[in-house]
């Protein structure tokens, strides 16, 4: 019983130890995304009228075009994923995207990242957004090898969104 015990308390205070996540963890990366997201996907886009994003991340011009899409009431699907980020203990993205498809085509809108580290606090220490076609290219092909390669496995099913996402491209 004092080894358990012993061994316990080395687990628990072990320096660097990855946290261990429950799916109350998912739950609450999910919520403050999607907190973040909120003003976004209701194209109330305004507050990022004159922002000086990265050079081929995105473009106001492009959201502009996802406004008027919502005006239209166009077929507008939205989905969502998060995954482990490779490389750091503890850090969890939460992928967000906006397609419009018809069934045969498809137009992406943008796409939302949010880079949570849960070690202490749920703190979101990188955003990113994309509108430009190579930046969501880039990340469709991240997110495809993510499906083919099978690692969302451990995340709980239903914070992954259920199939891979269409190209941003033809596939000609």
């Amino acid at each position: 019983m004092k080894t358990r015990v012993a061994v316990l308390l080395v687990m628990l205070f072990l320096p660097g130890m990855a946290y261990f996540q429950t799916d109350a963890d998912f739950e609450k990366i999910q919520y403050m995304a999607n907190f973040r997201i909120h003003a976004l996907k209701q194209g109330n886009i305004e507050n990022l009228k004159g922002q000086k994003p990265a050079e081929g991340t995105w473009n106001y011009q492009h959201l502009i075009a996802y406004k008027e899409a919502l005006k239209e009431e166009r077929n507008i699907v939205y989905g969502s994923y998060i995954e482990k980020v490779r490389d750091k203990d503890n850090h969890f993205a939460y992928n967000y995207f906006a397609i419009e498809t018809d069934g045969k085509n498809h137009r992406y809108y943008f796409v939302a990242i949010f880079e949570f580290d849960i070690s202490q606090e749920f703190n979101i220490v990188n955003s990113y957004l994309f509108t430009y076609p190579e930046s969501l290219k880039s990340w469709w092909m991240h997110t495809a090898g993510m499906y083919k390669y099978n690692l969302l496995k451990d995340i709980p099913e239903k914070y992954v969104y259920t199939v891979c996402p269409p190209p941003p491209f033809s596939e000609e």
